[in-house]
């Protein structure tokens, strides 16, 4: 993982509200984000952001599982 959990997770947050309130749509062509679910609505992405059954590519469940794990674990610290 590059970047902590709680940074990923903010920034899919910020995307997904800077697309609601601009009306527009998320997209990621440098492969920050799993871009085979892209163009998407903010609701849309955050239906399926950190959900790694909802990621085609493999490498990407696992970002998103291991995301999640690393959140999890660090509230029951």
């Amino acid at each position: 993982m590059s970047q902590p959990a709680i940074v990923n997770l903010s920034y899919g947050i910020i995307a997904a509200t800077l697309a609601e309130l601009t009306e527009g749509l998320i997209y990621s062509g440098d492969g920050a984000w799993d871009f085979q679910t892209l163009p998407a609505t903010g609701r849309a992405f955050l239906d399926s952001y950190f959900q790694p059954e909802c990621s085609v590519k493999h490498e990407m469940q696992e970002w998103a599982a291991q995301n999640r794990m690393s959140l999890i674990a660090g509230v029951y610290k």
